[in-house]
C-alpha cells in the first residue's frame, strides 16, 4: 500500500495506482478531496498529514510530492514513522525553478517568478 499525503486533488495518487493494491490519498482539504478522482484502488481522506486515521505500519510506500516544505516538523515525521512499514519508503520531490541558457530568457522568467509573482508566494514556498 502506499499512502500519498498531502495529495490535492490526486495528481500523484494516480500513477501510484498501477504499482501497489492501494494507494490512500490525504489532504486537509475537502475541496482538494473533493476535486480527486477516485478509483477502484485508490482512496481519498480528508486529514491532515500530520494526524491521520491511517493503521500503524500498514503502508510499504509514503509520498509527498510538492508539499514538503508545509510539514517540516516531528509531528509530521513521527506520522511517517507510525504509518510506513519497517524497512519502507519515504519518498518526497518538489518542482524546481526552470533554468533557461539564454541569459536575457533567463532574467525575463525569473524577473516574473521572483519579481511579479514573488509577492504572492506563501513564505513557506
Amino acid at each position: 500500500m502506499a499512502w500519498d499525503c498531502a495529495c490535492g486533488s490526486g495528481q500523484a495518487s494516480r500513477p501510484l495506482a498501477s504499482h501497489f493494491n492501494l494507494v490512500v490519498g490525504t489532504d486537509a482539504s475537502p475541496t482538494q478531496v473533493a476535486a480527486a478522482q477516485a478509483a477502484e484502488n485508490i482512496r481519498f481522506v480528508v486529514a491532515a498529514s500530520e494526524r491521520t486515521p491511517l493503521a500503524n505500519g500498514a503502508f510499504d510506500l509514503v509520498t509527498i510530492a510538492q508539499a514538503l516544505h508545509w510539514f517540516l516538523g516531528d509531528e509530521f515525521f513521527s506520522e511517517v514513522r507510525w504509518v510506513v512499514l519497517p524497512g519502507g519508503v519515504f519518498a518526497a520531490w518538489t518542482y524546481g525553478m526552470p533554468h533557461i541558457d539564454s541569459q536575457p530568457v533567463e532574467r525575463a522568467v525569473h524577473g516574473f517568478i521572483d519579481g511579479l509573482l514573488g509577492p504572492y508566494w506563501p513564505p513557506e514556498i
